[in-house]
């Protein structure tokens, strides 16, 4: 009898928990939607979409956003953008926009690329992951295309340079070097219109300056937040600061300080704050 009671009570207590499991699962379900489930549930359609070779529903994702949410939720990192624009064979507007670099109107977020060597929990993304494993097929579309030379040129060593800022691993990815390669194009094709972007974003070309001098201000206030209420009233900061440069040689003059008020006397980690 002991043991039937036992068990009873094993199954009741079980029942329990897996009821009160049940409904913690439909009260998260009923959560509302925020900014970060939208984004992690499109970037997860947008995968599927790119598993299937849809490129129709993966664009509309990033329209959606676009339009809906007026860039304010970015589906996209920008290098995810440029590599799934060479997916997509969007080569014409790429062209298009990269040829307008530096004119008003000019969108540079579209082809920024990211460095993720010190960032690997924004680098390891499963998106990145499709581009990276699907290396030949997107040298093959872009390969397909009919192309001007200086065109196709460009556009193959811009997608080798976006696949190693991602650490995509493959023998001519990992054995592109990227100054080498612009020289080598802006000395073929020195009347192109893509020369300014190669200068400015892939190789730009740092001169020692004869003698240069810089300066900073800064200045801010602050009020404290609600744990620390009872003891200050208001404080800030301010700094200055220059630089002067000769030839690679450069010196840092910087000053700053904080001030503010206390309400009353107070002591932390030998730190005396005086009244006032």
């Amino acid at each position: 009898m002991r043991k039937t009671a036992s068990i009873f009570f094993v199954f009741l207590f079980f029942y329990a928990s897996a009821q009160n499991l049940d409904e913690t699962e439909q009260k998260i379900s009923a959560m509302p939607e925020t900014s970060q489930t939208l984004y992690l549930k499109a970037r997860n359609y947008f995968l599927q979409a790119l598993e299937k070779e849809n490129s129709v529903d993966a664009q509309s994702v990033i329209f959606l956003f676009a339009q809906k949410y007026q860039d304010t939720i970015r589906v996209l990192y920008p290098n995810e953008q440029v590599l799934f624009n060479f997916w997509s064979g969007n080569y014409n507007d790429m062209l298009k926009a990269i040829s307008a670099y530096g004119l008003s109107g000019y969108y540079s977020l579209f082809f920024e690329w990211i460095d993720f060597r010190y960032l690997d929990v924004f680098y390891k993304t499963e998106i990145l992951d499709f581009f990276c494993n699907h290396q030949l097929e997107l040298y093959k579309r872009l390969g397909a295309e009919k192309l001007n030379q200086a065109d196709a040129d460009f556009l193959y060593l811009f997608l080798t340079f976006q696949l190693k800022s991602s650490r995509c691993q493959s023998k001519d990815v990992d054995n592109f070097k990227s100054m080498e390669a612009v020289n080598q194009y802006l000395a073929k094709y020195p009347a192109s219109p893509y020369n300014k972007f190669l200068r400015e974003q892939l190789s730009p070309e740092y001169v020692a300056s004869p003698f240069g001098f810089g300066a900073w201000t800064l200045s801010g206030w602050g009020d404290y937040r609600k744990d620390y209420d009872d003891y200050f009233s208001y404080g800030g900061i301010f700094g200055f600061g220059m630089d002067l440069e000769w030839g690679r040689m450069k010196t840092y003059y910087n000053f700053f300080a904080g001030w503010g008020k206390t309400k009353k006397e107070l002591t932390d980690k030998d730190l005396v704050w005086e009244k006032g």
